[in-house]
């Protein structure tokens, strides 16, 4: 499954940092769910964050308890538009990461393939 939030463009410290994501209640579905990949155009966490002392609880359990990878601040408009056009919405989703030691990071470059 792919999931994905639409949130705006965000800097911390402004209004941009109010913005829709997942609250962390919502981990449980997504592990009952067996999620294979979680993305957005954002990032994953609702700003500001509900759990004290805890800026991306979502990131974290994600993550670590899980082990899911995260595609963040995705461009989904050619998407979403392609695949109208084709009136299809599933796809093939390839992700190559680059392979750095003991990193916990990549940039990629998404291809959806319909």
């Amino acid at each position: 499954d792919i999931l994905w939030t639409p949130s705006p463009a965000r800097q911390e410290g402004s209004e941009l940092a109010r913005c829709a994501g997942l609250h962390v209640d919502a981990v449980p579905l997504l592990a009952e769910r067996g999620i294979a990949l979680l993305g957005g155009d954002g990032d994953s966490d609702v700003r500001p964050s509900p759990v004290d002392g805890v800026h991306s609880p979502v990131h974290a359990l994600v993550v670590a308890a899980m082990g899911v990878p995260l595609l963040d601040n995705l461009d989904l408009e050619a998407l979403s538009a392609a695949t109208a056009r084709a009136r299809r919405h599933e796809f093939l989703l390839v992700v190559a990461p680059l392979n750095i030691p003991g990193g916990t990071g990549s940039p990629v470059n998404p291809v959806a393939v319909l």
